[in-house]
């Protein structure tokens, strides 16, 4: 006969071992994601801003310069629906495949990743963003 009065004081890991096997393959599988590699951002300093100034002949690098609502490129002024186009042929033709933006400080971030991202699908190896410096 069972004695009722005695409480079970064993514990029972199959739940345990289950859930923690369910959170491995939970985190294999989601692993991959967080691995995806971003834009490295180095800071710059005047005499390599200087550098990137003087490199830019149209056949090294492609120069975007970002206005409120103009888009000129190589000292050209563009549509935004044809800058794709442009920018490939231009970076098949360039050595250093290098494309610099220069946002103005009325332009927003987002439209400034938004041309980075275009560069990049379009082909560019680096990009470069130029800004101004604050001390005068």
């Amino acid at each position: 006969m069972l004695d009722c009065k005695k409480p079970i004081v064993t514990i029972n890991l199959t739940p345990l071992v289950d859930v923690s096997l369910v959170l491995v393959v939970i985190f294999m599988a989601t692993a991959p994601m967080f691995m995806q590699s971003g834009i490295i951002v180095t800071s710059g300093e005047k005499k390599r801003t200087a550098e990137v100034k003087a490199s830019s002949s149209p056949k090294k690098s492609i120069l975007i310069k970002l206005k409120a609502s103009q888009i000129w490129l190589n000292q050209h002024l563009v549509n935004e629906a044809d800058l794709p186009n442009l920018l490939k042929r231009m970076l098949a033709e360039s050595e250093t495949r290098r494309v610099i933006i220069n946002p103005g400080r009325e332009v927003r971030h987002g439209r400034v990743i938004k041309f980075m991202d275009m560069a990049k699908q379009s082909g560019a190896a680096n990009l470069v963003i130029l800004g101004k410096s604050k001390e005068k």
